[in-house]
């Protein structure tokens, strides 16, 4: 059966508003939208149990497929959405509003009064439920088999005596809540109470409290509260370059949480935003330098200096962390942290400690221009560069040996930009690309 719209009541006897009839299952349904308001019996006794949308009176839920809509359920004694008994349920999005009819003994999404939930996945939608002494998603009052609530997205309201899980006198319903990097931004779910055990697929948070991946032992920490998506929050601390074996741009970031640690997918792309190319590193196998962060590092070629490497950071699932200036009051989020090679050479010509690094920074900035005009990279680009450019302005980490690693650091104010001449063709000296032997020497 597909629904897009209309208003149903129930048939005849116990039957389901939009279903089984009396004694009947409720097959498969498939509402794809529309403004629909279903309703099972509402003046019943526990055990005549026809939902709003579901199974008949005995009846078994069947499928239920929800992807949109403005949907109004209820019954009773009968789930608002689901048994009869057990099936499968599945909402991908829509306005979902179940409430419970006096005592309310079936779940308003799951099982009847007596039945078990089946299987309920919710990954999306608007959904309020009031439960009475069925839950608001999970069993009825009394479900005699347990079953299983899998949330993963949507915003979710499930009060009244009991919220999410088991109904009242209930066999244990297991629930799983977690997130997509699609749903993560947005998920929440708040329920008066959870009845059965509460396992967190990733990483939560509510009023109260943080809460990592596992099974969660206290559920007084849940009840009544608002859980969002945990987001993790990490800080650029700076960038260098490198000069040793291979020209290379190197992101620090640091106040990286522990779960991203553990995150054994969690990653960072470094990506060059002139080619389109780049690299994927996980943050696992990062080196940590004492003093700057954990080192990423994205290996160039000379006439690559003036290129725009752009930093981001993501969990296992795709999520982007959230990347803050050593201030935290800096957002890069969305754009990544962006510089180039080149900006780091001017800095260092300027601001080196001694004349070495100042000339070691001249000298690559020269070989890097030669290397764009000769293999006439974005060459026509360096008449543009006379002009102002926005720039990452910093004081110097601590240095080693000259030619091997030099840094900049980001301060106490993080990543701050100002406008600041970037010198073009006029005034550079002239360095030929075969030097590349002599600038890997130095």
């Amino acid at each position: 059966m597909n629904v897009k719209s209309g208003q149903h009541h129930p048939g005849t006897g116990n039957g389901a508003g939009i279903g089984g009839g009396d004694d009947g299952d409720g097959g498969t349904i498939t509402i794809y939208g529309g403004d629909i308001t279903a309703n099972g019996p509402t003046d019943s006794n526990c055990g005549e149990n026809g939902a709003g949308i579901g199974g008949g009176y005995c009846g078994a839920v069947g499928t239920i497929t929800i992807n949109g809509g403005t949907i109004t359920a209820y019954s009773r004694d009968g789930a608002g959405i689901g048994g009869g008994d057990g099936g499968n349920i599945t909402i991908n999005g829509g306005t979902i509003t179940s409430t419970k009819v006096n005592q309310g003994q079936g779940a308003r999404i799951g099982g009847g009064c007596d039945a078990a939930p089946g299987t309920i996945t919710i990954g999306g939608g608007n959904i309020t439920t009031i439960g009475g002494y069925g839950a608001g998603i999970g069993g009825g009052k009394s479900n005699t088999e347990g079953g299983k609530v899998t949330i993963n997205g949507g915003v979710i309201d499930a009060s009244g005596s009991y919220g999410i899980g088991s109904g009242e006198s209930g066999s244990s319903v297991a629930t799983t809540l977690g997130y997509t990097a699609a749903t993560r931004d947005a998920i929440s779910i708040k329920a008066s109470s959870y009845a059965g055990t509460v396992t967190l697929k990733q990483q939560f948070k509510n009023e109260i409290q943080n809460f990592q991946p596992g099974v969660v032992d206290n559920l007084g920490f849940l009840n009544t509260y608002t859980l969002t998506a945990w987001i993790p929050v990490v800080t650029i601390k700076g960038m260098t370059g490198s000069f040793n074996d291979k020209i290379k741009l190197n992101y620090y970031f640091d106040d990286i949480p522990q779960f991203l640690h553990a995150d054994q997918k969690a990653y960072v792309t470094l990506t060059n935003e002139s080619t389109g190319e780049g690299i994927t590193l996980l943050i696992k196998d990062a080196e940590y330098v004492t003093g700057k962060g954990y080192k990423f590092s994205l290996p160039l070629v000379a006439k690559e200096a003036r290129d725009t490497i752009t930093a981001k950071v993501f969990d296992g699932q795709g999520g982007a962390a959230v990347i803050r200036g050593n201030l935290r009051d800096n957002d890069y989020t969305d754009t990544g942290v962006q510089s180039t090679l080149m900006q780091y050479l001017d800095w260092l010509a300027a601001n080196g400690e001694t004349d070495k690094e100042k000339a070691l920074g001249t000298a690559a900035k020269d070989y890097c221009t030669a290397a764009q005009i000769y293999f006439n990279y974005h060459a026509d680009d360096l008449l543009g560069n006379r002009g102002n450019a926005e720039q990452l302005c910093c004081r110097p980490f601590r240095h080693t040996a000259i030619g091997r690693q030099h840094s900049r650091h980001l301060g106490d104010a993080g990543i701050r930009q100002h406008a600041s001449a970037v010198p073009g063709l006029q005034g550079c000296r002239t360095v030929e690309p075969h030097l590349h032997d002599r600038r890997t020497e130095c």
